[in-house]
């Protein structure tokens, strides 16, 4: 795990993916979350070669944008690039303020529910629960350190019975 984590760290630390012409990867649309009359969706970018035999590691992306907005295409060049290289990639929508007056504590416990989606879903997304990394750019960056490091502010609807815990982070 060490080695895989060096490897990521070492591919996300450029600062540009380049994504050619020939990328065909396209993405699954999921709700994992209704609130009242929202639902947060979630992009899931699979490895084109997907085999049900095998399970992959996954990388979620939170997007930046001081809890005030929120772009779940600010990675998606990045999960491309991964899922192209054999990683389950998805892109995570949360509450902001902007649009639904949301705390940051209502981002927190969006981010955490948002992976006890994934890992109830391991086996739908061929995903090796061990190794779910989470990523994310300032605001994103905090989000996903709360998912891995923070106990509490958990949507009192979700199945805490499922963790929301993570294997490593980018930040």
């Amino acid at each position: 795990m060490k080695n895989l984590v060096a490897i990521f760290l070492m591919l996300i630390s450029t600062a540009t993916v380049v994504v050619t012409q020939s990328d065909t990867t396209s993405f699954e649309r999921v709700i994992y979350k209704n609130i009242d009359t929202t639902q947060l969706e979630m992009r899931v970018f699979l490895p084109p070669q997907k085999e049900s035999s095998n399970k992959y590691p996954a990388m979620v992306f939170f997007s930046g944008g001081g809890w005030y907005n929120c772009s779940m295409t600010q990675f998606e060049p990045h999960a491309k690039y991964f899922a192209e290289r054999g990683i389950a990639c998805f892109l995570v929508e949360y509450r902001v303020w902007s649009t639904h007056r949301a705390s940051i504590f209502d981002c927190i416990a969006d981010a955490k529910s948002s992976i006890r989606y994934i890992n109830k879903n391991a086996d739908r997304f061929n995903i090796d629960k061990n190794k779910i990394i989470a990523a994310g750019g300032s605001s994103g960056g905090h989000l996903a350190a709360a998912t891995a490091m923070t106990e509490g502010y958990d949507d009192p609807n979700d199945d805490l019975s499922v963790s929301s815990k993570l294997n490593a982070l980018i930040l």
